[in-house]
Order: structure tokens, then sequence, then C-alpha cells
């Protein structure tokens, strides 16, 4: 039951984002704890239509000089990093209307979390459908599509 309730504060935070606009589509960034993070929006579309946006997260890894990077860096944060990946998430949302939405995750610890995150996300967004989870050797992908036009 706990977990159900930081979830639940994971949906309800805000955090402060800053956003950019690219060819591919937005990008956003928020620092937690001096960590810089940020939440890539990748837009397919046909015409002036977003059909399909990937979503992906990193953190900076200045420490190893990977830039950006989506290894597990354990930094103890995940539900206010959570709640800057769905401020962003809420934001984009405002601002677009794709007609799929998709993301994974990679290694099982993540797969836990980000499963109850999209029966969490589908919930709150009550215009998407989960349509799929479609799982790999280390990485399950997540795949919901518009129902409400």
């Amino acid at each position: 039951m706990r977990f159900i309730q930081y979830l639940t504060e994971v949906f309800d935070t805000k955090v402060k984002l800053t956003i950019e606009k690219n060819s591919e589509g937005f990008r956003y960034f928020f620092t937690i704890k001096d960590n810089d993070y940020s939440v890539s929006f990748d837009e397919d579309k046909i015409g002036d239509i977003i059909d399909e946006v990937y979503i992906s997260f990193a953190i900076k890894d200045d420490e190893n000089q990977r830039g950006w990077t989506t290894i597990l860096t354990d930094t103890g944060n995940e539900f206010k990093v959570f709640s800057g990946v769905i401020s962003a998430v809420d934001d984009y949302l405002k601002r677009r209307n794709p007609n799929i939405i998709e993301f994974s995750a990679s290694g099982f610890s993540r797969q836990n979390l980000y499963n109850k995150f999209a029966k969490a996300f589908v919930k709150k967004y009550k215009n998407y459908e989960k349509v799929a989870g479609i799982q790999g050797i280390n990485t399950k992908t997540y795949r919901f599509m518009r129902i409400k036009w």
C-alpha cells in the first residue's frame, strides 16, 4: 500500500522544468539534488499530425564523461525524479496530442516501477489506453494509443 501512496504523490508533485523545442520534438530538463535530468519526446509525424511519440529519460553523467545516459545511477531520489518525468509528460500532453505514446524500461527494477506507472498513466490520461507491453530479454516497451479523437 505504501508504494501506491508514493505513486500518487509522484503524479501530484510538480517539478520546475526548462523546455526546449527541437526538430525531433521537445526536450525537458530538471534538477533534483544537484543531478540534471532530461525527458525527450521524439515525434514521428504524418504531415502535421503527430502520429507517434517516443519518450526517453536520461541523467547527465559528467563524472564518467558519458554526457546524457540512461544507465541506472541509484541516486536515491527515484520518486522525486519520477515526479519530474510526470511533470514533463503533463506539460507535453497539454501542448501535443499524439496518436501513440511509447517508452521502454531496461532492467527488472525499472520494469516493476514502469508497470505501475503504466496502470496509473491510463487512469490519469483517460483518452489513452495501453495496447502493448512488449517484453524483451532485459527490456519492456510500453505502448499507449489515443482512443478519444
